[in-house]
């Protein structure tokens, strides 16, 4: 697909045991392929890929890197522009539907065009997986 930037939000890939630094570092070579603009990750486990696409060339401008989801959808308004091509993928566990969620249109709905928003799932809190603590 075609856009003046293409942008790719990443959260934490989880339970992917010893080999999840390697994994995570992996990614590196598809996101220079696909010549992306800017690369905004989520979570710890991002931090491999952050360092690895650093040393590949990508400049400090073209990398941002948050420890949870919240803290990534206050930065997007400040990041991003009009006719940005965005994608949005992470585990679950790192509630990535929040990124999706504030990439909304105003007059978008997001109970209509996102899963996990019943009242019950949003008054849950961004808990850090546990695998964050080892």
């Amino acid at each position: 697909m075609s856009a003046p930037r293409k942008v790719v939000v990443l959260g934490d890939m989880l339970e992917l045991g010893p080999e999840s630094d390697a994994l995570h570092a992996a990614l590196a070579a598809p996101l220079q392929a696909a010549n992306v603009s800017l690369v905004i990750l989520v979570g710890r486990h991002m931090q491999v890929l952050y360092q690895t696409l650093f040393e590949k060339g990508f400049g400090r401008k073209q990398l941002e890197r948050f420890d949870d989801p919240d803290e990534a959808a206050l930065a997007l308004p400040s990041l991003l522009r009009p006719n940005d091509l965005i994608l949005v993928k992470g585990s679950q566990g790192v509630r990535m539907e929040k990124i999706s969620e504030a990439l909304l249109a105003e007059n978008e709905d997001a109970e209509q065009v996102l899963c996990r928003q019943t009242p019950v799932w949003k008054g849950k809190p961004f808990v850090p997986p546990a695998e964050w603590q080892a």
